[in-house]
C-alpha cells in the first residue's frame, strides 16, 4: 500500500510538470511491476483478517480490469468505445475511494494498536503501582509492629532497670542496715563515723561518741525467749533513736550494743544531756511480750578529738567509759576523762 502511494505521488509530479504521457506510461508499468505482490500480500492479510487489505483488493479489481482494457486499446487490441473509456476512469474513482478507505482503516488499525499498547502499559503500570503500594503497606505494617516490639522492650528495659534499682537499694539497704531493728548496722556506722570525722577536722570542732549495752539482757532473753528479746531490740532502737538529733546517728553494731554519734557541733554538756533524757526514758518498768520488765542501760562517752584523734583511739576510750559504767552499778553513764566530773546516775 506504501508502493502504490508513492507511485501514485511520483505520477502525480509528473502531470504536474505536465508530461501527462510519460505519467500514463509510468503508472501503467508500476502497475504492472508491483501490483503482482500487492495483490498477493493483500490477500494473504485477507485470509488475516486485516480489514485494510480487504479494502484495496475490492478497489484493485475493478483497476486491474480498467487498466487491461487501457493496454488493450493502447496496443490496438480492441477498439476503443464509450465502455472501456469510461470504465477506466469509474474503475480509478473507485480504486481512489476503497484506496482511501484502505488507509484510513489502516490508520485506525495502527491507531488501535496504540491504544491497546497504551493500555497495555498502563495496565503494567498500574499493576507496579499496586505492587509498590502494597509492599509500602506491608513495610509501614512491618515498621508499626516493630515499633510496638520495641514499646514493648522499652518498657520492659524501664521496668527491669526499676526492678534493678529497687534490688539495689534493698541490698544496700541489707549492707548497710540491721535487719531486726532497721538502724544502720556496724558497717554504716563506720562509714558514718568517718564523716563526722572529716566534718570535725575540716571544721576544728568537738564531735561526741557513745557507747551502749543493755543490762541483763542475756537474762531476759533466755528467760522470755528471743521474741521477747527481739521486742526489747526494738523498742530501744525506737527511743535511742527519738532522743537524738536529725544530723546524728544511732547504730546496732550486734547483739544488745548500740553505738551514737553525736555530730559536730555539739557542747560536752548537750551530749550529756541527750544520755541522760535515754537513761531516764528507761526508769519505769516497760511492757515486753505483755509482762512489764525493767530494762537498765550502760552508756559510755568519750569526745574527739580530747579522747581520741582518730577512730581507733575515740572507739577505745568510749569502750574504757562503757567498762567504768557497768563496773559502777550499771544503768548509769560514764565518760572518758574528768572523772572527778562524772555524773553520778542511779548509781
Amino acid at each position: 500500500m506504501y508502493a502504490a502511494v508513492l507511485v501514485y505521488l511520483f505520477a502525480l509530479g509528473l502531470v504536474a510538470l505536465g508530461r501527462f504521457t510519460e505519467a500514463e506510461k509510468f503508472t501503467q508499468w508500476a502497475g504492472a511491476l508491483w501490483l503482482p505482490p500487492v495483490l498477493l500480500m493483500s490477500i494473504y492479510l485477507s485470509f488475516k483478517g486485516s480489514l485494510w487489505a480487504r479494502y484495496y483488493l475490492l478497489g484493485e479489481g475493478p483497476t486491474v480490469v480498467g487498466n487491461g482494457l487501457l493496454v488493450m486499446v493502447t496496443q490496438g487490441v480492441i477498439e476503443a468505445n464509450s465502455f472501456n473509456t469510461k470504465f477506466y476512469f469509474i474503475a480509478g474513482a473507485w480504486s481512489a475511494i476503497l484506496f482511501s478507505q484502505a488507509l484510513a482503516e489502516k490508520v485506525n488499525s495502527l491507531k488501535r494498536e496504540k491504544a491497546a499498547a497504551l493500555r497495555v502499559a498502563v495496565a503494567e503500570k498500574t499493576a507496579r503501582l499496586l505492587e509498590a503500594e502494597e509492599y509500602k503497606n506491608s513495610l509501614e505494617e512491618k515498621v508499626s509492629l516493630r515499633t510496638k516490639e520495641l514499646s514493648v522492650e522499652v518498657l520492659m528495659h524501664k521496668i527491669t532497670s526499676q526492678q534493678l534499682r529497687v534490688s539495689q537499694t534493698k541490698l544496700e539497704e541489707m549492707a548497710y542496715s540491721d535487719a531486726l531493728t532497721g538502724l544502720p548496722n556496724r558497717r554504716m556506722f563506720q562509714d558514718r563515723l568517718v564523716q563526722a570525722f572529716t566534718w570535725a577536722q575540716r571544721q576544728q570542732c568537738e564531735f561526741a561518741l557513745a557507747l551502749v549495752d543493755l543490762d541483763h539482757f542475756k537474762r531476759i532473753n533466755d528467760s522470755m525467749g528471743h521474741g521477747a528479746g527481739d521486742q526489747l531490740l526494738h523498742l530501744v532502737a525506737q527511743r535511742l533513736n527519738y532522743a537524738l538529733r536529725h544530723c546524728d546517728t544511732v547504730a546496732r553494731l550486734g547483739g544488745d550494743e548500740f553505738a551514737l554519734i553525736f555530730t559536730a557541733p555539739i557542747s560536752r554538756e548537750g551530749a550529756i544531756t541527750i544520755c541522760q533524757r535515754i537513761l531516764a526514758s528507761f526508769d519505769e518498768l516497760v511492757v515486753i511480750d505483755g509482762q512489764l520488765v525493767q530494762v537498765g542501760m550502760s552508756i559510755g562517752l568519750a569526745w574527739y578529738p580530747a579522747d581520741g584523734d582518730d577512730m581507733d583511739a575515740l572507739i577505745g576510750s568510749a569502750d574504757v567509759a562503757l567498762y567504768k559504767a557497768k563496773a559502777a552499778g550499771r544503768h548509769t553513764l560514764r565518760y572518758a576523762g574528768y572523772l572527778s566530773d562524772e555524773p553520778k546516775l542511779n548509781s
